[in-house]
């Protein structure tokens, strides 16, 4: 199979994962929010903000040093020793602050959540989420081997895992929203132990302190910014709670699992191109070609496609997803996709192939201020959905700084014409349902205009040359059996 062929063909294997893991607690929204109430998905919501939290100080940066220094090194016995030497010291780290939190669970959960009953939720949401933090790196030798097709079974298993535990604990049993956190905890002990014993038979277990010190020198600078820039990004959940209701919280978190789609939808493209930018890059240290740009423009077109698909359908997606006391989560949708698609930028790995991860965690600092300011500044004028645009001009706002500053260091020649023209269309025609649906447009006027956007968004890719006859031909070529 040829090389775009490929990239296609582990384009969609990649977004098997996303399209279950993000599908199936879509789809089983209808039976968990008729039993939970907006004040329990509210609890749950700001004890997983807790759990990343606390398990982003514990893995110190490590998964990004991991992802970058695996391509330093060739052998299986290389490879070994960098995997397990920094999974030692994350279980390590895990097993403190597990202890810490059992320890202190029930003030924690009143100074979080507002009751200290949910301790035992804040507990158990933090070890799921512990668990899924250890499978990141046995997901990341996947991708960085470009082995799809097993990154994406173990994901869709632990998936599919996750949702029917739920269900089980919250509809069957009744066991009230620890319900999730059982779920979650299971659906991931299970396939955590399976990658382990896999990883033990095809990668002998070494220990080597000198490869983890050497993750370590280049990870410390960034822990400081991964821990910040979940801090970020849950912040938004934390501060409607704290200012408005653990209800509002719950009803936000409803419309940021929805619009989380994209963000899942551009993480699954990121795992097919961010292994070929490193590679591009690197060649280009060595004198070859800057083709970073132009190749990266098809998935921004791709990411931008789907965040505008679900921000102009995401009232209909929300009045058949939920009971109308979660009907308010419209707006949300709506703003969020639009924050959600400025991540693109965020993702791209200029400072960290420079090795300028100091300044990674400077801009983190600096975007945890930006974050602070605008979310609490808009909670406080228009409750859940003034979070949703604090959250959005935070995140423009950071990815301008971010990618000044990184042009600096690697300038990546960007197709600045075709990305104006794909992220103009799409804040647009966002911006644009968001207004008819506030202002109260007639649904069938809405309706027709919806369906008039998306397609003029696939206009704009014939227009610019990334629909035509040929990438179809690489689509139909990608999935053509072909004899070994």
């Amino acid at each position: 199979m040829v090389g775009g062929e490929r990239q296609v063909r582990n384009t969609f294997i990649y977004l098997l994962p996303t399209l279950v893991g993000g599908m199936l607690p879509i789809v089983s929204l209808p039976v968990f929010t008729r039993i939970l109430t907006p004040e329990d998905w509210g609890a749950w919501a700001l004890a997983l903000a807790y759990g990343a939290f606390a398990c982003s100080i514990a893995n110190f940066g490590l998964v990004v040093s991991y992802e970058r220094n695996f391509f330093q090194y060739s052998s299986v016995r290389d490879r070994s020793a960098l995997l397990y030497s920094s999974l030692a010291f994350v279980i390590f780290a895990l097993l403190v602050f597990g202890v810490l939190t059992w320890s202190f669970q029930h003030e924690l959960a009143r100074a979080i959540t507002g009751s200290s009953t949910n301790g035992s939720l804040l507990f158990w949401v933090f070890c799921a989420t512990g668990l899924t933090s250890l499978k990141a790196y046995y997901l990341t030798y996947f991708r960085n081997t470009q082995d799809a097709r097993a990154h994406s079974k173990y994901s869709i298993t632990e998936n599919v895992l996750t949702v029917l535990f739920s269900l089980l604990f919250v509809a069957y049993f009744r066991v009230g929203v620890i319900g999730l956190a059982a779920g979650q905890l299971l659906g991931g002990a299970l396939v955590l132990s399976v990658l382990v014993i896999r990883s033990l038979r095809r990668l002998p277990f070494s220990f080597r302190g000198t490869l983890l010190v050497e993750s370590l020198k280049l990870s410390y600078p960034l822990a400081p910014r991964l821990l910040l820039n979940v801090f970020s990004t849950q912040f938004d959940v934390y501060i409607i709670g704290q200012l408005g209701s653990v209800g509002g919280a719950g009803v936000y978190a409803i419309g940021q699992k929805i619009a989380n789609l994209v963000f899942r939808f551009m993480t699954a493209l990121q795992n097919v191109f961010a292994p070929q930018v490193y590679e591009r890059m690197f060649a280009r240290a060595e004198g070859a070609e800057d083709t970073v740009g132009e190749f990266l423009t098809p998935f921004a077109y791709i990411s931008i496609g789907a965040a505008l698909l679900i921000g102009l359908f995401s009232e209909e997606a929300v009045t058949l997803l939920t009971p109308g006391s979660y009907h308010g989560a419209t707006a949300i949708v709506n703003v969020m996709v639009m924050y959600y698609g400025v991540m693109f930028f965020l993702k791209q790995p200029q400072l960290m192939f420079a090795k300028k991860t100091f300044l990674i965690s400077v801009f983190s600092v600096v975007g945890i201020g930006f974050t602070v300011g605008f979310v609490t500044v808009g909670t406080r004028l228009l409750g859940p959905v003034g979070a949703a645009w604090g959250m959005l001009a935070s995140g423009m706002v950071s990815a301008l700084l971010y990618t000044v500053v990184g042009q600096r260091y690697y300038p990546i020649r960007w197709q600045y014409r075709r990305m104006g023209m794909i992220f103009g269309l799409f804040f647009a025609s966002t911006i644009l349902i968001l207004g008819m649906n506030t202002l109260g447009v007639d649904y069938a006027v809405r309706v027709v205009t919806k369906i008039a956007l998306a397609l003029l968004y696939l206009g704009l890719g014939v227009h610019i040359k990334l629909v035509s006859r040929e990438s179809f031909s690489v689509l139909r070529k990608a999935f053509v059996l072909r004899s070994s």
